[in-house]
């Protein structure tokens, strides 16, 4: 009685350990106002911009990528959501079966008055690497109260590692 009691704590254990946790993407993790997401589920976006009208390239330094300038065109309906103190932005970076999030600090948001565009700089998470190959670069806008799988808005595009 006593091992089959163990087996099934250890089991309850390796599932526990198995789920991997939200990652917070607006705020501090200290903090009761931080906003999580876990990169494991899909997100669906209410507005999302076509694949023609977004623009993405690696940054890279040193031969390693170390982030990605994203461009697409600026509206008044994205600046809303974006001056809304009730929304927060994210990134996410997907190669292969591999997501990172990237959160709010590490993205800066210019608006280019000559293209009338806004320019993104999504960095990659400390401590993270990608390969070779094909990136997809993601980002959102979603209310901060609302459910992590619905955003508000989405810009994606596909660009290119060397």
């Amino acid at each position: 009685m006593k091992k089959l009691t163990v087996c099934l704590l250890c089991l309850l254990l390796l599932a526990a350990c198995g789920k991997p946790s939200p990652t917070v993407i607006a705020g501090d993790a200290e903090e009761s106002e931080a906003a999580y997401f876990d990169v494991g589920r899909p997100i669906t976006a209410q507005t999302t911009l076509g694949d023609e009208a977004v623009t993405c390239k690696a940054l890279q330094n040193d031969g390693g990528v170390y982030g990605f300038e994203m461009r697409f065109r600026q509206t008044e309906a994205v600046d809303a959501l974006l001056c809304d103190p009730e929304n927060v932005y994210f990134g996410v970076l997907e190669t292969g079966k591999d997501k990172l999030a990237v959160p709010m600090e590490e993205i800066r948001i210019l608006p280019d008055v000559t293209t009338n565009e806004f320019v993104l700089t999504l960095l990659v998470p400390q401590g993270e690497t990608l390969s070779a190959g094909k990136c997809t670069v993601a980002f959102y806008i979603a209310a901060q109260s609302g459910d992590a799988g619905e955003a508000l808005f989405c810009a994606k595009k596909t660009a290119a590692l060397s």
